[in-house]
């Protein structure tokens, strides 16, 4: 009895850290990086006075490029796969299932930046991301949490 309390506090730690911490770190960085951004603009307007922004300057141009245009969605398709893998509950079967799901909507939300039908600048490096960032997810859950090999462990 006493494993299994160990093993749900191990689930709940990894898909906690693997949900949370890159929605948090992926919406810094807009913040940070990204004055023309939805979340950059709602944070000025909830925290006047508080500038987290930082400057792009020819010395950190293509770091800084890097992080706003290709880490955030990275960070996001991450957690994305993190709650579809949650909500099958880590089943090794699924995991194909699960990278399938969240690919497909990484690809939908570029179509339609592609087509102008929501905010965004379509851009294949981005979609490349998204999909490493979901394969490695499914992974590396799969690996942390040992693969449960049917949907009722």
């Amino acid at each position: 009895m006493k494993n299994k309390g160990k093993s749900k506090l191990k689930e709940f730690t990894v898909y906690a850290a693997f949900i949370v911490i890159p929605i948090l770190l992926g919406t810094y960085i807009y913040i940070a990086l990204a004055p023309d951004t939805y979340p950059h603009i709602l944070f000025e307007r909830l925290f006047p006075g508080i500038d987290l922004t930082i400057q792009r300057t020819e010395e950190n141009y293509h770091l800084t490029g890097f992080l706003r245009n290709y880490l955030c969605d990275f960070l996001w398709a991450f957690s994305l796969e993190s709650c579809i893998m949650l909500i099958f509950n880590g089943c090794k079967r699924q995991l194909l299932i699960s990278v399938i799901i969240s690919s497909l909507f990484s690809v939908i939300i570029e179509v339609l930046q592609k087509f102008e039908l929501i905010f965004g600048v379509f851009d294949i490096i981005d979609l490349a991301c998204e999909i490493i960032a979901v394969i490695l997810a499914g992974l590396i859950i799969n690996f942390l949490l040992g693969g449960k090999s049917n949907e009722n462990k």
